[in-house]
């Protein structure tokens, strides 16, 4: 004679699972979206710190999320040098290939806020008054930048 077999389950575990897979990726999707805008705020006040002979700084900032551009447009650089403003569109693409190529390597959602100007590091680690402009901008935002994550999972769920 055969034992008896006994079978013990959780009556509705695959609905479980199913919706607990769905709020995790509407939790991963808000939080990207999230990102994103906290990120266009901080270069929008970083772009407003950064110091402005011709424009063509503030011009080259950008964000750029894992996986996605986000509408990432080539910036009208302008100046009297034709070859400067070559150098320019030339050090913009070089910057925002490398910040994809940085972000490939995440394994978790992110954005990068860049600037993509050969001479952004030089007026970011060294001017006078207006150094530190992506910094600041960075520092100055980190509360907003939770609230409005937060904010985004709070509406995705």
């Amino acid at each position: 004679m055969a034992a008896p077999r006994s079978r013990a389950g959780i009556a509705g575990a695959v609905t479980v699972i199913a919706n607990l897979q769905k709020v995790s990726r509407k939790s991963v999707g808000a939080l990207k979206r999230g990102l994103f805008k906290a990120g266009m705020d901080v270069l929008g006040d970083a772009q407003q710190n950064a110091p402005a002979a011709t424009g063509n700084l503030k011009g080259s900032g950008y964000v750029i999320s894992r996986g996605g551009t986000g509408g990432l447009k080539q910036p009208n650089f302008s100046g009297d040098d034709g070859a400067d403003v070559q150098k320019l569109q030339n050090t913009f693409n070089q910057s925002v290939a490398k910040s994809r190529e940085i972000l490939r390597k995440d394994e978790v959602p992110s954005v990068m806020v860049a600037f993509g100007a050969f001479y952004s590091v030089f007026v970011e680690e060294t001017h006078a008054t207006r150094g530190k402009f992506l910094r600041r901008a960075l520092m100055d935002n980190k509360a907003h930048i939770r609230k409005v994550v937060a904010d985004e999972i709070k509406k995705a769920l």
